[in-house]
C-alpha cells in the first residue's frame, strides 16, 4: 500500500529580536493569527532571539495578524499590552528594535556661562529661550515700570551651541523674537523695542471652542539631523500654562535664516482631538477639522466595526480596562490596541489559554472600547510626518 504523501510545513513569518529591543524587565510574547482568526503559534521572547514559524500551508493565508503582548508586574502596577498589526504579508521578516545605530547625542559640555538682560518688554505674555539642544526655559527674573519690563538671567553656554533663538509674546500680542550668535559667551543686553523684529513666515488660525492645545515650531539646518539635535525653539505654547496667549488668533511662525523645521500642533476638542505633526517645509496653512461622523457597528473586540465618511489612511483602535488604584498598590489594566488599513476588516482570534492561566491579573472581558485614531498621513518612520483625528469613546 503506498505511502500517503504529507505536505513540508512552511515559513510564514520570521522575526529577529535584535539588542536595541529591552526585554529585561517585560515578559514578551509573539501571538499569531491567519486572516480568519484561526491561531498559528504563540512564543514567548527575549532580546536577540531570532524565530521562524511555519504552519501546514492550506493553514496559512496571504495576510495575518501579528500581535504582541507585552505584560510588566511591578510592585504596585500590573499593565498587560497587547498590540496586533493586521494584514502582515506571509513570507514577512519583521524586526523589532531599530537596525540603524542608536543616536549619540552630542556631549554638552558646558564652558562659563553668560548673563542676557532684555529691557523695554511690554508687559510680556510668553518668553522662551533655546539653543540647537532645545527649550532652555524663559528670560528669567523680571522688573516693571509703568507696563514695561527687563528680564535677565544667566545662560550656560554649551560648547558648540553658539546660537540662540530668543521669542517673546508681547502685551499686544506681537510675536518677535532675537537670534543671537555669542561663541565668545559674554554678557549681552538687547532693547525689545530696537534690537527684535518680527517672523519672517507666519500663519494665523482661529481656534474652535477646545479643552487644551498644545503648539511648537522649531528650526534647523540643512545639515541637522533631527534628532541628533532638538533644533532652535521659535515656538512652544501650552494652554494649560500660556492661557493668556490669544488664540483669536493664534500664529504658527518661522524664520527663513532655517532650512527645515519641526511643526507640532495638538488640540482636544468636545469627544476628539487633532493632531498634525510635520517635519520638512513651513506650514502655510492649517484648517482644524470638525469632528467627522462614527459610528459603532460591531463593538466587540473580536470583529470590531463602524463607518464613517472620512478618508483616512490607517486605523488604530484601543480596548481598555483598569482596576484598583496605585495608592493601594493594586493597580493594573488591560489594553488592545489594533492597527488596520482603510477598508480592511479583521478578525481577531483567541488569546492562548495558556497564556491567559499565567496572567490572572488579565482582564479581556472586561476591556471597552476607548478610542480610535484615524491617521489622514501616518510615518512610518521616526521623525516623519503625522496628522491624524482620534475619537474619543462617548
Amino acid at each position: 500500500m503506498p505511502e500517503e504523501e504529507t505536505t513540508a510545513d512552511e515559513v510564514y513569518l520570521t522575526i529577529n529580536v535584535n539588542q536595541t529591543y529591552h526585554t529585561d524587565q517585560t515578559d514578551n510574547w509573539i501571538i499569531i493569527h491567519n486572516a480568519t482568526g484561526m491561531l498559528l503559534d504563540y512564543r514567548a521572547f527575549e532580546t536577540g532571539d531570532s524565530m521562524e514559524f511555519k504552519a501546514k500551508p492550506e493553514d496559512i493565508t496571504s495576510n495575518l495578524t501579528v500581535t504582541q503582548l507585552t505584560v510588566m508586574a511591578g510592585d504596585q502596577t500590573t499593565t498587560h499590552s497587547f498590540e496586533s498589526k493586521t494584514q502582515v504579508p506571509k513570507g514577512t521578516t519583521l524586526d523589532y528594535g531599530t537596525n540603524s545605530p542608536p543616536i549619540s547625542p552630542e556631549p554638552h559640555v558646558q564652558l562659563d556661562d553668560f548673563h542676557m538682560t532684555i529691557t523695554n518688554i511690554p508687559n510680556p505674555k510668553k518668553m522662551l529661550l533655546s539653543n540647537k539642544f532645545g527649550n532652555l526655559g524663559g528670560l528669567g527674573s523680571g522688573t516693571g515700570n509703568g507696563g514695561l519690563w527687563t528680564f535677565e538671567r544667566d545662560v550656560t553656554h554649551l560648547e558648540g551651541a553658539d546660537e540662540y533663538i530668543i521669542f517673546i509674546i508681547d502685551a499686544f500680542d506681537n510675536y518677535e523674537y532675537y537670534y543671537l550668535n555669542n561663541p565668545d559667551g559674554a554678557d549681552i543686553t538687547l532693547d525689545y523695542a530696537t534690537d527684535f523684529e518680527v517672523y519672517d513666515q507666519s500663519i494665523e488660525i482661529t481656534l474652535p471652542p477646545h479643552n487644551s492645545y498644545l503648539l511648537q515650531t522649531a528650526g534647523f539646518y540643512e545639515a541637522d539631523e533631527i534628532g541628533q539635535v532638538d533644533g532652535l525653539w521659535m515656538e512652544d505654547l501650552l494652554s494649560f500654562v500660556d492661557g493668556q496667549v490669544s488664540t483669536d488668533p493664534l500664529k504658527i511662525v518661522y524664520s527663513d535664516r532655517f532650512d527645515k523645521f519641526r511643526t507640532y500642533f495638538n488640540i482636544s476638542m468636545d469627544g476628539y482631538t487633532y493632531l498634525k505633526n510635520s517635519f520638512g517645509p513651513a506650514f502655510t496653512d492649517l484648517e482644524i477639522p470638525e469632528k467627522p461622523a462614527f459610528t459603532i457597528l460591531d463593538s466587540s473586540l473580536e470583529q470590531f466595526r463602524f463607518e464613517t465618511p472620512l478618508t483616512y489612511q490607517v486605523a488604530d483602535w484601543q480596548f481598555y480596562i483598569s482596576q484598583g488604584s496605585g495608592s493601594t498598590g493594586d493597580y493594573r489594566f488591560t489594553r488592545w490596541i489594533v492597527e488596520a488599513n482603510s477598508g480592511y476588516e479583521p478578525v481577531l482570534g483567541p488569546v492562548p489559554q495558556a497564556i491567559t492561566d499565567m496572567y490572572p491579573l488579565m482582564d479581556l472581558d472586561g476591556m471597552k472600547f476607548k478610542q480610535i485614531d484615524l491617521y489622514l498621513q501616518k510615518g512610518e518612520e521616526l521623525f516623519t510626518s503625522t496628522e491624524l483625528i482620534t475619537i474619543l469613546a462617548n
